[in-house]
């Protein structure tokens, strides 16, 4: 089940990528999440799948404790 997760996630994470044409880029995705920082190696499965589908590994996943409400602030700074 989380292989499939991961596999889903790095799929969905591509997309993005493509649509904002930075996927032969080095890049650091910001992630928020209890599974992906509490379920054993779900990091590592994204990060293979990502490898595949890339044809690279300059992606680079790190924890982001709290994204959720950093990204709410930031938002409401933008649009203020």
């Amino acid at each position: 089940m989380a292989e499939r997760a991961a596999a889903l996630t790095a799929a969905k994470l591509t997309a993005c990528l493509i649509q904002m044409e930075k996927q032969n880029k080095e890049v650091v995705v910001a992630v928020d999440g209890s599974v992906f920082e509490k379920y054993p190696n779900f990091k590592l499965m994204m990060e293979n799948y990502l490898k595949l589908l890339l044809n690279h590994s300059k992606v680079r996943l790190v924890l982001a404790k709290d994204g959720s409400g950093v990204g709410a602030a930031l938002a409401s700074f933008i649009y203020q």
